[in-house]
């Protein structure tokens, strides 16, 4: 019935008309399965001997790799001509979200419930208030997702809301940097992917076209920033060998460390691009209808 609410519309797998979208299905399964898989290895008791520490590592690390999966959707349908992917930008944004809130509520369990000891940790703790920083960014974004937020903000100033997504990455980098601790092989690992993202980007405004040397240009460079920001990290925070850190990453074959896990990841992109490009099929022009005649 025309103009009746329908729940059906909601449903985060159905386009604007209600319709179902196989692309915002599988974007949903795939959102839900992480979930999924950690409530069931806590359920079996299978997260080690602090399930409460575990869940909330793996949280913030899910929350990180859909922020960069997020941040992957303008450059992939640039790269790959997939218009579509757009679609999604929202849609991974909530996700972002909830395991970032998913996160926080464990943190809070886990410190028995304690809301006083744990805004005192915020305030205390450095990166415990980068946090609780990028926390308010999304949720700010979140609220402001919709159309009606939109069009009551105008386009200006809800552009400006929603490119704070750029200092809430560097917040979120910071905060698994210091909170990593002993290992940062992680947090470098996606600090080189949110690297090699934004260098999509700044190809494409400067003009150059993300075709297969641009795209293997920027698989070198955000390869070679991670080895420098891990061999950088260890020789700032754990005052061993700039040097020595480099040179374990320049060789492969003695560890597959980050710097190189962010080449290999770029250079898929480069490769998938370029076999996109040798093997589609070229557009069809247009049919002209012949003139119709009396």
């Amino acid at each position: 019935m025309p103009g009746r609410f329908a729940l059906i519309d909601l449903a985060p797998w159905t386009d604007r008309a209600g319709r179902l979208s196989w692309l915002k299905l599988a974007c949903f399964i795939s959102a839900l399965l992480p979930a999924c898989w950690l409530a069931y290895a806590y359920a079996t008791d299978n997260l080690g001997t602090k399930p409460l520490t575990a869940l909330n590592h793996e949280t913030g690390l899910w929350a990180t790799r859909f922020l960069a999966v997020t941040l992957a959707i303008t450059p992939f349908r640039r790269i790959f001509a997939w218009p579509r992917l757009i679609v999604l930008r929202r849609q991974l944004g909530l996700t972002v979200l909830a395991y970032s809130l998913i996160h926080v509520v464990i943190y809070v369990i886990d410190q028995s419930l304690d809301l006083v000891f744990v805004l005192s940790e915020i305030v205390h703790r450095f990166y415990l208030g980068l946090g609780a920083i990028a926390l308010v960014i999304f949720l700010v974004q979140g609220a402001t997702s919709n159309d009606g937020a939109l069009k009551r903000l105008g386009a200006v100033r809800w552009n400006e809301i929603h490119r704070l997504i750029y200092p809430a990455i560097l917040i979120v980098l910071l905060h698994f940097l210091l909170q990593s601790k002993l290992d940062v092989s992680e947090a470098c690992l996606m600090l080189g992917l949110f690297a090699a993202l934004m260098l999509y980007r700044l190809a494409h405004d400067i003009g150059l076209p993300l075709k297969f040397p641009t795209l293997l240009c920027v698989a070198v460079l955000s390869g070679v920033l991670t080895m420098l920001t891990e061999a950088g990290w260890y020789a700032s925070g754990r005052r061993i060998s700039f040097w020595l850190v480099l040179e374990s990453n320049l060789d492969p074959l003695s560890t597959f460390r980050p710097g190189w896990w962010t080449f290999a990841s770029a250079a898929l992109v480069a490769v998938l691009a370029f076999a996109r490009a040798r093997f589609a099929e070229p557009e069809r022009p247009a049919r002209r209808h012949a003139p119709h005649r009396a």
